[in-house]
């Protein structure tokens, strides 16, 4: 972390936080997290905001309907476009866990056009790409997603987008890279 974090969001005292601050961190740190880390340092300032934007990522993370791989392909996608270090650093070792190949992770890293990665993370990185650039995905991406992972992944995609974009300004702001 570099020295204006500590500036710009001090870290909460836990010793010293009040019952709410005390009572999100246990529940983050109780869950499939394991820690309060990254955006959840700052986020305890806003201790109910906080406790429910952990939650949509848990969701997201742990209880989506789309496979690993195309998930942590579309998180580095949105980690990319914000260069948020952080989120690129925990979910780029996800992606090849996931099996995301490494050309894929390569690739989006080097922001290459999306034709020149295999299908079907072609398709969530250009998806994922528009969504992020003007907020709304055209219909002929829309439908080859929604053909692949039906209505409800194409809101999970959206929501990743939407999500980690929130996760990655909250980083940037904070200036957590690591």
């Amino acid at each position: 972390m570099s020295a204006s974090y500590y500036t710009r969001f001090p870290e909460v005292d836990l010793d010293n936080a009040t019952e709410e601050r005390r009572r999100v961190a246990d529940e983050i740190k109780s869950g499939p997290r394991k820690a309060v880390i990254g955006p959840f340092i700052p986020l305890l300032h806003a201790p109910e905001l906080a406790r429910r934007i952990q939650k949509v990522g848990e969701y997201l993370l742990f209880e989506s309907s789309l496979p690993k791989d195309i998930l942590e392909c579309a998180v580095i996608t949105v980690a990319r476009r914000w260069r948020s270090s952080f989120e690129w650093k925990i979910h780029s070792d996800l992606a090849a866990n996931a099996r995301v190949p490494q050309a894929v992770v390569g690739g989006i890293f080097s922001d290459a056009d999306a034709k020149e990665v295999p299908a079907p993370y072609q398709l969530v990185i250009a998806f994922c790409r528009e969504s992020l650039s003007s907020g709304d995905v055209g219909e002929e991406k829309f439908r080859e997603a929604q053909l692949l992972y039906g209505h409800q992944g194409v809101l999970e995609l959206l929501t990743i987008c939407g999500y980690y974009s929130t996760l990655a300004m909250y980083l940037n702001t904070a200036r957590i890279t690591e």
